[in-house]
C-alpha cells in the first residue's frame, strides 16, 4: 500500500473511492490521508443505482474525510 500511496502522491493524481466495487478499504484511505494524497468518488454502475455512492459516502466519513480531502478541478474562464 505504501508504494501505491507514494506513487500517487508524487504524481498529484486522486484515488477513486468506487461505490460498486467498494473499494478501497478503510486502512488504505486513512493511510493515503495521512500522506496528503486526494480523493474523489466513482462508481461503475450502469443502473438505476447510478449516483447513489453510498459506500463512498459511508466510508468517507468513517475515515473523516472533508472537503479538503478531495480533488476539486479548477475552472478556466474562457476568453
Amino acid at each position: 500500500m505504501e508504494i501505491i500511496i507514494e506513487a500517487e502522491r508524487k504524481r498529484g493524481v486522486a484515488f477513486e473511492i468506487n461505490d460498486l466495487a467498494r473499494t478501497p478499504h478503510a486502512e488504505f484511505i486513512l493511510m493515503a490521508k495521512k500522506a496528503g494524497c486526494k480523493f474523489t468518488f466513482g462508481s461503475d454502475t450502469r443502473d438505476h443505482r447510478s449516483f447513489r455512492l453510498d459506500y463512498c459516502m459511508q466510508i468517507a466519513n468513517l475515515c473523516g474525510l472533508t472537503r479538503d480531502d478531495f480533488f476539486i478541478p479548477v475552472r478556466k474562464e474562457r476568453k
